[in-house]
């Protein structure tokens, strides 16, 4: 009888006994009455993206998950820090089918993380579960270490703060808002786990930064702009619509474009890429030498706020880099210096918008 030979991968659950990793891979047996083989390694895909991702993932796993929330600490202490009973199969008469452990038996997952089959003295599952115990226990006892230990955890923050970066101002960072600050601390995070990979594009640092920064473009355009639409929609259609009588420095086609952005963010709150937005607002009050009514006149009047210029020059720094490098990517990012310089411009440009705009009658 001849049997197919074929590849079975032991990919894992994080709730399965093996582990999170497919650490071996299995060869269906080639001849009857022989045992299958078991190769100790995982298979490379031929895709390289997929390989650059796997030993991401290793890393982040190894520094015991950077960044999960609560809320994922809570599961794994549920799968993990607690026993389990075993159920039977209910049969008629109230039995129960035998499943080979006795019914009310307690069971628990084991997490077995990379790290800990490379410490295992030997090969039973008992080594295995004690190399395990020590990782399982950081992970899982973190929220209440908060609670039993609060002055060892401030201290823990205390010295994530020291080890920032030297170009990253934590008083910057405490300034800004609750959600805007715990998307930097993200970033900030990606920054240091890719830097000390040599040649990996450094685009992803900046991914967790986009929302917080079109959401305060988006806040200061519409707290200059959204007091001042006319409150009759004949009124709002003049204002959205106005006659582009006279030379600009831009093709009337640009001025009808800005102005139905504007109409979509201030009326519906669904304009496109806020950020952008802001830029051109700006640049039409700093710039341009177009005299139109509506909505253009507002822009000038309601964008005459202390310290404008220089909130022009770094949304516009801003945009260009985000255009570049990260979305649409152009241009890989693989010079760390570099993308810390840019990163230290974001954190600084987001506290920026969020006092931006307090003064007005000035440049």
């Amino acid at each position: 009888m001849k049997t197919r030979s074929r590849s079975i991968s032991t990919r894992s659950s994080p709730c399965t006994p093996r582990g999170r990793n497919r650490l071996r891979t299995v060869v269906a047996r080639t001849k009857p009455g022989k045992p299958a083989p078991i190769i100790a390694r995982r298979r490379p895909s031929k895709k390289p993206v997929v390989n650059t991702l796997r030993g991401l993932v290793r890393e982040w796993r190894e520094q015991n998950y950077p960044g999960a929330s609560a809320t994922s600490q809570l599961l794994l202490g549920y799968w993990f820090d607690r026993a389990h009973r075993v159920r039977g199969t209910a049969l008629p008469g109230g039995e129960e089918k035998d499943t080979g452990r006795k019914p009310g038996a307690t069971w628990s997952y084991v997490f077995i993380p990379q790290s800990a089959t490379d410490a295992m003295a030997g090969g039973s599952w008992p080594d295995l579960t004690r190399a395990c115990a020590t990782a399982l226990d950081a992970m899982v006892r973190e929220n209440e270490l908060e609670q039993v230990a609060p002055l060892f955890v401030m201290a823990a923050a205390q010295d994530r703060r020291a080890n920032l970066p030297e170009f990253i101002d934590q008083a910057t960072i405490d300034a800004l808002p609750d959600a805007a600050r715990k998307a930097v601390e993200e970033a900030i995070l990606m920054f240091e786990f890719l830097r000390k990979r040599e040649g990996t594009n450094l685009a992803p640092v900046f991914t967790p930064l986009l929302g917080a920064i079109d959401g305060a473009a988006k806040g200061l355009v519409a707290g200059k702009l959204q007091p001042l639409v006319p409150g009759l929609p004949q009124d709002q259609r003049a204002w959205f619509e106005p006659y582009l009588q006279g030379a600009g420095s831009k093709r009337p086609e640009d001025y009808k474009r800005l102005a139905q952005n504007m109409r979509k963010t201030l009326m519906f709150g669904s304009g496109l890429m806020p950020v952008g937005l802001l830029r051109d607002c700006l640049d039409y009050a700093l710039n341009d030498s177009a005299r139109y009514t509506g909505v253009f006149e507002s822009v000038r009047e309601a964008f005459r706020f202390q310290g404008r210029k220089k909130v022009w020059e770094e949304v516009n720094a801003i945009y260009d880099f985000r255009n570049k490098y990260v979305a649409p990517q152009e241009v890989e990012l693989t010079d760390a210096k570099a993308a810390g310089i840019a990163l230290a411009r974001w954190i600084k440009g987001l506290r920026l918008l969020a006092t931006a705009g307090t003064q007005s009658d000035g440049k």
